[in-house]
């Protein structure tokens, strides 16, 4: 009796021990991504719609369309390229690479979206297509827009942005 005891608490003991180190990498990941956007306010002003429900499925090589929306009530305004940045985690150095994005816009100038309204859904589609080489693996990677919230026509200090996780198949 006591020998199940034992072991069922030893058992127990080392899947927390687990998952604390899974949530301590989490953590680190996190951290190390939120040090690269001081001041950002991420994932609340605008927002990316999960690839999912819409049925995105995204190969290597190929080009990406997200879907972008605001719950803003005030227009956002970011570059020509939507200033879209796109990272990969590496776990051993505990750090965000960043991976060039081979996309052209056209034509140049300053993209918005605009707040929600009768004749807006508060939708943009922004497309990129990240340089990855061809593997035999999933490689998942973190888009990221950032953008600048006007009120009317007044710019200000103030950026808002938005990343998702993607997962890019062989």
């Amino acid at each position: 009796m006591y020998k199940i005891a034992y072991r069922l608490l030893l058992f127990v003991w080392m899947l927390s021990f687990i998952g604390g180190c899974q949530r301590n990498q989490n953590s680190k990941k996190e951290r190390a991504f939120s040090e690269r956007f001081p001041g950002v306010e991420m994932n609340s002003s605008i927002q990316f719609w999960d690839p999912a429900k819409y049925g995105g499925s995204f190969t290597i090589g190929k080009s990406i369309d997200l879907v972008l929306e605001t719950n803003s009530t005030n227009k956002i305004v970011f570059p020509s390229d939507y200033g879209i940045r796109i990272f990969m985690y590496d776990s051993e150095r505990e750090e965000w690479l960043e991976i060039q994005n081979k996309a052209k816009y056209f034509p140049p100038g300053n993209r918005q979206i605009s707040p929600k309204g009768e004749d807006n859904p508060g939708l943009i589609t922004i497309g990129l297509a990240p340089a990855l080489q061809p593997g035999e693996k999933p490689v998942k990677v973190r888009v990221v827009v950032i953008g600048t919230v006007y009120h009317g026509e007044q710019k200000t200090d103030q950026e808002v942005g938005a990343y998702i996780d993607v997962e890019m198949s062989p």
